[in-house]
């Protein structure tokens, strides 16, 4: 599974998808550019499962429904989420938040982190 916020074209390539099984997500809250992405998919990936959202808060709600997923350590990153909207995150199942100004070694340590939180649960 793929999530980015990024310009289409920092996407990885089209060929690093494993398979016509894989979903990639894309949160977004600009209409247009999702619809953009849309029109993209079907025309060059057609086979590919796309699901487009408008917020991490909504891709989170959603992932975490899934009963495959409900045990994924999920980071949230914002540059402007409020105190309430970090709380949302914890509340759906985030284990970690960043600010998207936070320095690489910090990510780093926190992605270890989940991982190993990952592994811990199973």
């Amino acid at each position: 599974m793929l999530v980015s916020k990024q310009p289409l074209m920092a996407l990885p390539s089209f060929e690093s998808l494993q398979s016509p099984s894989d979903v990639v997500c894309l949160v977004d809250d600009d209409a247009d550019y999702r619809l953009l992405v849309e029109i993209v998919f079907k025309r060059y990936m057609p086979s590919y499962s796309l699901r487009l959202f408008t917020s991490g808060q909504n891709f989170l709600d959603a992932l975490k429904k899934q009963p495959h997923y409900r045990s994924l350590p999920v980071v949230m990153m914002s540059a402007d989420a409020s105190h309430s909207e970090i709380t949302s995150f914890y509340e759906a199942g985030a284990i970690s938040y960043l600010s998207k100004q936070a320095d690489v070694n910090r990510l780093k340590d926190t992605l270890l982190l989940a991982c190993q939180h990952a592994n811990k649960r199973g």
